[in-house]
């Protein structure tokens, strides 16, 4: 019969971080797992990082051109920024 933890005992020693959890939503780092048949462990998830965009109101002279992002391809072409936010999302 095979290890309940079998594949994951396979992806540790092929050098995957391995993190542990007693039922809860508390997720633990371990270099030494026990590999407890009583025990949660998984893989530890890669962290991701926010990407973040600027929005901002644009204008030249009286003339209000929109709102633009800091992904838009134009966004250099009205240098005057009205007013600016930043936010983050996720990848």
């Amino acid at each position: 019969m095979k290890h309940k933890h079998a594949d994951l005992i396979h992806a540790w020693a092929d050098g995957a971080e391995v993190q542990y959890s007693f039922g809860e939503d508390v997720w633990h780092d371990t270099n030494r797992p026990e590999w407890r048949i009583d025990i949660e462990y998984r893989i530890k998830p890669k962290e991701k990082k926010p990407v973040v965009r600027w929005l901002w109101a644009s204008k030249a002279g009286l003339t209000l051109f929109g709102v633009f992002s800091s992904d838009c391809p134009n966004k250099d072409l009205y240098p005057v920024k009205l007013e600016w936010s930043r936010t983050e999302f996720p990848e």
